[in-house]
């Protein structure tokens, strides 16, 4: 059967508009950019229903009065979400949250997406959801495939997870944008030209937020930055105490992403541990220079398109960002920036998509039935 026939059901387990959904509208632009329409779904919890819009059809969960996070654990551990969706049609069933992986114990033809194994391996979670989605990765070896968006990840599910590797594709995530010519280079900073270095991270410790703000601190007054996250309490008051408040614009979120690439000379990705990365491959399709943490999946995405420095070299990051106001090295690294975006289109992931969906129709069968 070519895939062009095949019905392919997309599931988005995650309620909120943070990477995994941002994987999945990846996906989706992905799969439509070489001519396959999915089926959409999205699990919801209904006490948080409201705070966003669901895209295709609605797979609600049990109201419960515990509060959104213990709904969200209600409806994933009884498995709530699970034994509603055993009903859906499709050929393909690509499910983009590890929680999900439970329907292979329904359905024999589940691919599942694993962003990475950062609560099996690292401290960065809280114990609850790290429990939660450990339990739930026993079933991932009942899925005809698995899906990662980097090649370290790929190798850490292989031999963390015992799969086979064979069962396991690396489809690289993309944006929606488009890819415009190369930006062009900015004036050296001064005190009446400011340059503005660009952070997009969710608060959280492995993003390693204050290492942005150290940089921002560590490069002077000729430096402004702008951080794109919804701030805990804790940092606003690192902030405030730092004196940073009034060379640090903080935006809860944005709407145009090639106005927010394009208002920044550098892109800074200080983070301890990604899964893949979109602001890298935003940014880089923007061509807006990188300077990123040389940690996890980060120099893969990275490539030849930035530059990757240790997380706590300090003096590194200075220098790095300081040798881009040379006019020609900032037109150099924004377009090797450019052309490395380029290789992260929606064709690209729709192709990689395509190609794991065909290899899981010719398995013979689910990984394990363990």
């Amino acid at each position: 059967m070519r895939l062009q026939l095949m019905r392919v059901a997309l599931v988005n387990g995650s309620k909120r508009f943070d990477g995994h959904t941002v994987q999945f509208h990846s996906y989706v632009n992905g799969l439509r950019a070489v001519g396959v329409e999915p089926s959409i779904y999205t699990c919801i919890d209904p006490s948080d229903a409201d705070s966003y819009a669901p895209e295709g059809t609605v797979i609600p969960g049990w109201r419960v009065p515990l509060g959104t996070e213990g709904e969200m654990g209600f409806n994933r551990l009884l498995p709530i979400l699970v034994r509603r969706l055993r009903a859906i049609e499709g050929d393909i069933i690509h499910v983009n949250d590890v929680y999900l992986s439970r329907l292979a114990a329904y359905r024999d033809n589940v691919l599942v997406s694993v962003t990475d194994l950062g609560k099996l391996k690292t401290r960065y979670y809280n114990r609850s959801s790290s429990w939660l989605h450990n339990l739930h990765l026993r079933y991932v070896n009942r899925c005809r495939g698995i899906i990662c968006a980097a090649e370290s990840v790929r190798a850490e599910v292989i031999q963390e997870l015992d799969v086979p590797a064979d069962r396991v594709h690396v489809v690289p995530l993309s944006t929606s944008s488009r890819s415009p010519s190369p930006v062009s280079p900015p004036l050296p900073p001064s005190e009446a030209r400011p340059w503005t270095l660009l952070c997009v991270a969710t608060d959280r410790p492995h993003k390693n937020i204050g290492g942005f703000l150290e940089v921002v601190k560590r490069l002077g007054p000729s430096y402004r930055g702008l951080l794109v996250s919804r701030l805990t309490d804790a940092t606003r008051r690192r902030i405030d105490a730092e004196g940073l408040g009034k060379r640090i614009e903080v935006r809860a979120d944005v709407s145009n992403l090639a106005d927010l690439y394009r208002s920044a000379q550098v892109l800074v990705f200080p983070s301890l541990y990604e899964g893949f990365g979109i602001p890298l491959i935003e940014a880089m399709r923007h061509g807006l220079p990188v300077v990123a943490a040389r940690r996890t999946t980060i120099p893969e995405v990275l490539g030849e398109g930035g530059t990757a420095v240790e997380p706590g070299d300090y003096d590194a990051w200075v220098t790095a960002i300081t040798a881009l106001t040379d006019a020609d090295r900032y037109r150099e690294a924004a377009r090797r920036s450019w052309e490395r975006g380029a290789l992260f289109g929606p064709e690209q992931t729709g192709r990689a998509l395509v190609k794991a969906y065909e290899a899981a129709r010719q398995a013979p069968g689910p990984l394990s039935s363990k």
